[in-house]
């Protein structure tokens, strides 16, 4: 009860608070001017239909964009003549003449003057479930960590900090457990324009109806070093190592050792067989949901097919990190932390791309057995 009032108390003083700063401007309902703030395919996601909506004049009447020289929402910019500033502004009270500001995976914080200058404010298309995964890189961490399931969230822009604004809208998102970011990526990248589109048309009734992120559950998605790309054998299971690729192929494969030479792996798999598909309960509470409940519902993460790893039982004295060539496919075995096994098929060392076969017979096949083994 104490929380509703105060929900409605706050709703309040949102609504008088933009009021006033909306009475600083002449206008007071759409079409509304837009200042895009965004660099990549991510926000040209974003920028595209905002683009469409503004040349019909209905919705908005003028967009201009803020990005960096040479980005992809630069050269679209350009390609479209919408007015286009590079960042850093110069003249930062170019925002004064907008009613609102929309940023999209811009990476850098917006400056108190400039959202205090928009009447609406700002803002902002994020990647997860928020508060799961405030930070720089929301879908690769999500994907790193196994996650079933995540989303995008349209929240009001704070100075000062990443990610702590009140959540305007959010759309749930399963991911399938051999998805890589890449995919999502683009998948999420396509729900948040949607949902931003969304915003759009129940402007300012949806900023006001805004609510604060729960104080729980929250946590940071840092940006991505090179060095989250190695392998640590012994510590590391099959899972998480194919989890940690699905993450991080598409910028740095994953990467060990080979007689203390540099190896890059690639087609990285879990060595697996299917069953059919299937339920898992304690991912999806569809006991505690009504027929229509389900039918509407996104959060269910229903896995079209169920992974089972083989697990070989391990020789005393085997380490992990031990190679196992599978003449039959191909591939290399590598065992891993838990006495799972990943496979590979590709493979680079010293800088020389190769397949599984070509490494066999040019390395392991010259080398006793008990050193057919990756190190960290």
């Amino acid at each position: 009860m104490a929380y509703n009032v105060y929900l409605v108390k706050r709703r309040f003083s949102i609504c008088n608070s933009l009021l006033q700063r909306c009475s600083k401007s002449t206008r007071i309902g759409p079409p509304w001017k837009v200042l895009f703030f965004g660099t990549d395919e991510f926000s040209l996601a974003s920028l595209r239909p905002l683009c469409s909506k503004m040349r019909t004049g209905t919705l908005m009447d003028e967009l201009g964009v803020v990005t960096k020289m040479g980005s992809a929402v630069a050269k679209f910019s350009e390609s479209e003549n919408l007015p286009h500033h590079y960042w850093p502004l110069e003249n930062p009270n170019i925002s004064s003449k907008y009613d609102l500001g929309i940023v999209v995976s811009f990476g850098h914080l917006i400056p108190k003057a400039v959202i205090e200058s928009l009447p609406m404010g700002c803002i902002n298309v994020h990647a997860s479930l928020l508060p799961k995964w405030r930070g720089a890189a929301p879908i690769i961490h999500a994907v790193m960590s196994g996650d079933l399931e995540t989303g995008v969230t349209i929240m009001k822009v704070k100075p000062h900090k990443f990610d702590i604004g009140e959540i305007i809208r959010q759309y749930r998102v399963p991911i399938t457990w051999n998805e890589t970011a890449r995919t999502l990526e683009k998948r999420l990248a396509a729900y948040g324009a949607q949902l931003l589109m969304e915003c759009i048309r129940d402007l300012p009734r949806c900023i006001i109806m805004a609510t604060p992120q729960p104080n729980f559950g929250i946590t940071h998605a840092p940006k991505i070093m090179p060095s989250m790309a190695i392998i640590n054998w012994d510590l590391m299971s099959a899972e998480s190592i194919y989890n940690r690729h699905r993450a991080l192929c598409h910028i740095y494969p994953l990467t060990t050792k080979w007689q203390n030479v540099i190896v890059k792996l690639h087609s990285i798999e879990l060595v697996k067989e299917f069953s059919r598909p299937f339920y898992t309960p304690e991912h999806c509470e569809t006991s505690k949901k009504t027929a229509l409940d389900f039918l509407s519902s996104d959060t269910c993460n229903y896995q079209p097919q169920k992974l089972i790893q083989t697990k070989e039982t391990p020789i005393d004295g085997v380490p992990c990190g031990s190679l196992k060539y599978d003449r039959k496919n191909k591939i290399l075995k590598i065992l891993c932390a838990d006495y799972h096994y990943i496979s590979v098929d590709n493979i680079s060392i010293g800088g020389k791309l190769m397949k599984a076969h070509d490494f066999y017979n040019g390395f392991m096949s010259k080398t006793e057995k008990i050193y057919w083994r990756f190190s960290t």
